[in-house]
């Protein structure tokens, strides 16, 4: 597990509220998960995950179905979020 989104913007918590109201991100279930990560970057939104850890939320792009999946079998509280692709990638320095 490697990108996280940073900007001065995010706080260590409330990170997806802040993404879902500052960044157009929506939050979606688990019957909405995309079935290919990688195929949802394609149609111009990407993945990420909100860990909560306490004192802080990890903010994560889920760049791959494996990567996807290592999060959803985490042990902590987390929110899955599209946002779009273009925004998710700069705000974790992923160059795809």
């Amino acid at each position: 597990m490697g990108y996280y989104l940073n900007g001065g913007l995010l706080r260590a918590q409330d990170k997806a509220d802040t993404l879902i109201k500052d960044y157009g991100a929506m939050e979606i279930t688990l019957d909405d998960y995309p079935k290919d990560v990688i195929a949802s970057a394609n149609e111009g939104y990407a993945i990420v995950v909100v860990v909560e850890n306490g004192s802080f939320d990890a903010a994560a792009l889920a760049y791959s179905d494996a990567e996807f999946k290592e999060f959803l079998a985490c042990n902590r509280p987390f929110r899955v979020l599209m946002m779009d692709t273009f925004t998710a990638y700069e705000m974790a320095r992923y160059n795809g």
